[in-house]
């Protein structure tokens, strides 16, 4: 029985101010966390050194977590591990309950805070149904974007530069059908290169999970339809990698899953190890020069042996958790990966079968100066003018945690960075929709 994670989870996770700070400015104070992290932020608890209330990103804690939760967040004291309330405070590791992005009871996201409330604006328009094909050069600047819409090609000419945030994916996949990549790739599909930058596509990062189930001995109190689905965690070090900063996260739900849905009739829980610190790193390729066509994504999940261990090690300390004496009067049958699943070469290839992804893809067009570099610290495209890439895809490493947080804080930076450099013109002038000759 295959365990995921549906991709509607909304946990709310800044990481620690200290790995924010090494893995996100890339050597650079441009890019720096904190205050972006805080200026997002509309904090249910208030303002603090971690927190701020005056963003417009809703941070709540859960409206109202099952019971159970505590005695997932029991057992992990009782192994030794502290209780932390608050992961996005002063350190990560420990047992507690995740805050979400919540609204009036329904997910808080990133267009629901930022795009939503400004759709009236005269200098924003919103063009649904489209597909970007490319971007327009002259020379090596960006001055325009190229789109097909009901069959017709467009294009967008710009006065002061492109911003690219079509994530992880889909960024570089633009990038190289404008010519900007490996230049012995773009030549084998006959794209002409406008800058040769082999790093476009590299740096593939993600967060594995794998899963176990069990039946409950006793029907449990049903979820509230306000729960996240998972409300209580635990961050910790493994000790099988060389990480300064947790690599297992954990993910306790007060409800059996089989695939990414509820088993509603089953009375039992299920608790999801994820791998937070992966050292294995795919690929984003073209699989043609037709834009629509999707690209060739190679994850490469486990491709190290070190991240096949730490997993290992996460399934053993989740049998140990759901073993502790707070869930005695609980425990039934182990459905997956079962009781009978025990060496360590018996759970590796539990873990090859079932592990899937936690929606977390980040890394494809890095920040930094080295040569596979994308951008800079100002999130500038190299060997190329007038275009910012500005989404998850700039991230050197992944962050030790969710990666919605660190990716708003990527826009909010971006924000202040492009205010700062660029004139009074209005984005209204700035434009001019028109179809091509």
């Amino acid at each position: 029985m295959a365990i995921a994670i549906p991709a509607q989870l909304h946990p709310f996770l800044r990481r620690s101010p200290l790995f924010e700070c090494i893995v996100l400015t890339a050597r650079s104070p441009a890019l720096k966390p904190s205050h972006a992290l805080k200026q997002a932020e509309h904090q249910q608890r208030g303002v603090s050194a971690f927190h701020g209330v005056d963003g417009p990103l809703s941070v709540t804690d859960p409206i109202s977590p099952s019971a159970i939760n505590d005695r997932f967040i029991d057992a992990a004291t009782k192994l030794g591990y502290e209780r932390n309330p608050d992961f996005n405070g002063a350190h990560q590791e420990g047992a507690g309950l995740y805050q979400l992005t919540v609204k009036d009871g329904k997910r808080h996201s990133a267009a629901a805070a930022y795009l939503v409330p400004i759709l009236d604006r005269p200098n924003l328009t919103v063009q649904t149904g489209a597909l970007v094909t490319r971007l327009l050069f002259e020379g090596t600047r960006a001055v325009g974007v190229e789109y097909s819409q009901q069959g017709a090609l467009h294009q967008v000419d710009v006065h002061q530069e492109v911003v690219l945030s079509a994530g992880v994916f889909d960024s570089p996949k633009l990038l190289l059908l404008s010519g900007i990549g490996n230049a012995d790739h773009l030549h084998a599909l006959d794209i002409p290169v406008i800058a040769d930058l082999p790093g476009v596509g590299q740096n593939l990062q993600d967060h594995p999970l794998v899963g176990i189930g069990y039946q409950s001995t006793q029907a449990l109190p049903p979820l509230s339809p306000t729960s996240s689905l998972v409300e209580a965690g635990l961050f910790l070090q493994s000790g099988i990698s060389n990480a300064a900063t947790p690599d297992l996260q954990f993910m306790f739900s007060p409800a059996l899953w089989i695939g990414s849905a509820i088993v509603p009739d089953i009375p039992g829980f299920t608790l999801i190890s994820a791998l937070i610190n992966p050292q294995s790193r795919g690929t984003v390729t073209l699989r043609s020069a037709n834009a629509a066509a999707p690209p060739v994504i190679q994850v490469n999940y486990l491709q190290q042996e070190t991240d096949l261990q730490v997993l290992v090690e996460g399934i053993k300390t989740a049998r140990r958790l759901v073993h502790a004496v707070t869930f005695t009067d609980l425990l039934g049958e182990e459905l997956a990966p079962g009781a009978a699943v025990t060496s360590d070469d018996a759970i590796a290839a539990y873990i090859r079968q079932t592990a899937n992804t936690y929606w977390h893809p980040v890394g494809t067009c890095k920040m930094g100066n080295d040569a596979l570099a994308v951008v800079d610290a100002q999130l500038r495209v190299h060997g190329v003018e007038g275009l910012r890439v500005v989404d998850a895809s700039i991230m050197p490493t992944i962050t030790s945690g969710n990666t919605n947080a660190p990716t708003i804080m990527i826009g909010e930076k971006a924000a202040t960075l492009m205010k700062a450099s660029r004139t009074q013109q209005t984005l209204l002038t700035q434009y001019n929709v028109k179809n091509p000759a």
